[in-house]
């Protein structure tokens, strides 16, 4: 629905309730920022034979935004919409057409901007008639915290939607809830979260290539299955491990599956359970983008209460074009991407990147490393996902290396593929799902 039909004027909007308020600034949030976040996914197998190991629902991660000033507060949490505003929020599904249909349309973005810029002018006036509109059973202290933070909301949207030069960018906190297996092996919840702040910076007034700028969906999906699975990942390598852990993200963006690795091996080395050395290195091609993402490593930094030296999170240039040689000493256990494939171009690209990149099987590490892809199932980009399917090809059991002297032909092959749906009419656009790849050696026939 265009702001224009939405936004009501504003001698209406300060008599309208915390709920009300909140709910236009969210759906304002969901045309001009990504909506990375919204609710559950429906997880589940694309294979028979996975039944047992992949039909588990995730919870999703909490969000808030903040402005720029990182302070670490809990997310607002508003009362429930009543009956008498029901009417008043239509339920809205925005495809990813209407979206940058809106995106577009100068007039529309005028209109949220203005409405935007009224509702902070008038906030002291919406904050005193609180008790008028309502409200008045509630804690006068927590009304006002609630309506403050709707404001706060709306300047950071505010300023996402100007530019870098505004006063503030949006910041979101994501909080995963952390998982780990028994001794029993029997997956169980620990009493420790970890958590993760990104900047995502504004695309309207950047290089509109440099799509790293702002988290897109498949990042905090893949992340939370990172978060309650970090065995499965290899990001919780057991005490006999003994050589260097190195993990590499490609078109990391923001840098979220990044720095939750980091904090992740972070979180095993102060528990005490790992010796090993650590590296994550987080890449992308855009000098904006890898600003930023630094910026966030940074950030990220600053708010951890310790910081163990043997695990290390550094950021590099990186031309898919132009991959450097590694050694199979210096490859990398564990290569991530998500949402990088984007062009028709990029799967072929990225299997050649992954070629020089991933570790091969040896006698030592008879399995070699692991490359995990995900990516979005959008109709608008059809052409990129069957490129994607014919690159990489269709399931393969897995080889390691052999204990005889036979001289093994290594290529990459797909050994697992799982199947993540979003329920309808919620998130970015009608009916995406989205394809989690495990990729590694195999013997080439």
């Amino acid at each position: 629905m265009a702001p224009t039909v939405l936004l009501p004027p504003m001698r209406k909007t300060v008599l309208l309730s915390t709920t009300t308020v909140a709910e236009f600034v969210s759906k304002l949030a969901q045309i001009y920022t990504p909506d990375v976040l919204g609710t559950q996914p429906s997880v589940g197998p694309l294979h028979e034979e996975d039944d047992n190991a992949l039909s588990t629902t995730y919870d999703w991660a909490d969000l808030s935004i903040s402005n720029d000033s990182h302070e670490l507060e809990s997310p607002v949490e508003y009362p429930n919409v009543t009956l008498e505003h029901a009417n008043i929020l239509p339920k809205i599904v925005l495809s990813d057409a209407d979206r940058e249909r809106l995106l577009s349309d100068e007039f529309e973005r005028s209109y949220a901007l203005r409405w935007l810029t009224g509702l902070i002018a008038h906030a002291d006036e919406w904050i005193r008639r609180g008790e008028e509109n309502g409200d008045n059973d509630k804690d006068v202290d927590q009304l006002q915290k609630q309506r403050e933070g709707v404001i706060e909301r709306a300047s950071a949207l505010l300023a996402a939607c100007s530019g870098p030069s505004a006063s503030g960018a949006v910041t979101r906190t994501f909080v995963f809830p952390l998982k780990i297996k028994s001794p029993a092996q029997s997956t169980t919840a620990s009493p420790h979260t970890v958590q993760v702040l990104l900047k995502d910076d504004s695309l309207l007034s950047q290089d509109h290539t440099a799509v790293g700028l702002q988290t897109w969906g498949s990042a905090p999906i893949l992340a939370h299955l990172l978060a309650h699975s970090p065995q499965r990942f290899g990001l919780w390598p057991t005490p006999e491990e003994k050589s260097e852990l190195r993990i590499l993200e490609l078109g990391a963006g923001t840098g979220l599956l990044s720095i939750l690795s980091w904090r992740l091996l972070q979180h095993q080395a102060l528990s005490g359970q790992q010796p090993r050395q650590c590296l994550v290195l987080a890449t992308d091609f855009h000098d904006s983008v890898l600003s930023n993402l630094e910026s966030n490593i940074d950030l990220n930094r600053a708010h951890s209460q310790s910081v163990v030296p043997t695990v290390c999170i550094e950021t590099r240039h990186l031309d898919w074009g132009d991959c450097p040689h590694f050694s199979n000493q210096e490859r990398f256990d564990v290569v991530l991407g998500a949402d990088i494939i984007y062009e028709r171009e990029h799967a072929q690209l990225i299997k050649a990147v992954v070629e020089m990149t991933l570790k091969q099987p040896t006698r030592s590490n008879t399995s070699g490393g692991v490359f995990w892809l995900m990516y979005p199932l959008r109709h608008t980009h059809s052409v990129e996902i069957r490129m994607t399917e014919e690159v990489f090809g269709t399931v393969l059991e897995e080889t390691t290396f052999p204990t005889n002297e036979e001289v093994v032909p290594w290529r990459l092959g797909v050994v697992e593929i799982q199947s993540l749906e979003r329920r309808k009419g919620i998130g970015k656009g009608d009916d995406i799902s989205y394809r989690l790849l495990k990729i590694k050696w195999v013997k080439a026939s």
